[in-house]
């Protein structure tokens, strides 16, 4: 069994290769990173896991983010398990579902949560497509294991929705009109 700190230091080091990922494969997904976290501080906890991160910017416009160790009387920004996570990547179950069901707790403005929001959707969407980003979900797969055996992440078109029923009832010129962003 692994300890500790090698654990915490193997998921910091995660992060810290997600953000330099989305800074040189996705600037649009960089962006939404920026914007839901330049100059703020989060804690997060994965699996008992807590670490406190934050984010601010050199001179030269870069995006620095430092993460350590959370303090133990620090309010957790958002919280959730191993198992969850991969549920969501491997689209077994959805985001908003995670949080309604209380298997994901996230904590921040408004604004800040319609980045984080926007941010995740974009990963989700992007993480099949991007070699850099399905070798770090596998890698995730394979350090935090739980019982059973690992999900398969599938492109968003290839996933089966849970509440179908729901996409039924929306008017199909509302399904086929573009977005603004």
């Amino acid at each position: 069994m692994p300890k500790k700190q090698d654990q915490r230091d193997k998921l910091i080091g995660m992060i810290h290769r997600m953000v330099e990922i989305l800074r040189y494969d996705n600037t649009y997904a960089f962006d939404l990173l920026k914007n839901a976290t330049l100059n703020k501080r989060a804690v997060i906890e994965l699996d008992g896991y807590r670490l406190s991160l934050k984010s601010s910017q050199k001179r030269q416009g870069e995006l620095v983010v430092d993460i350590k160790k959370a303090r133990a009387g620090d309010e957790i920004s958002f919280s959730t398990d191993s198992l969850t996570l991969k549920q969501i990547m491997a689209g077994a179950i959805t985001l908003d579902y995670a949080v309604v069901m209380n298997k994901l707790y996230v904590k921040a403005p408004f604004y800040d949560l319609l980045n984080i929001y926007r941010l995740t959707i974009t990963l989700l969407a992007e993480g099949p497509l991007n070699k850099h980003l399905r070798k770090l979900w596998r890698e995730f797969e394979l350090d935090w294991r739980e019982n059973g055996a690992p999900r398969p992440i599938m492109p968003l078109e290839q996933q089966k929705p849970a509440n179908a029923y729901l996409l039924e009832k929306i008017p199909e010129t509302v399904l086929l009109s573009k977005t603004p962003f």
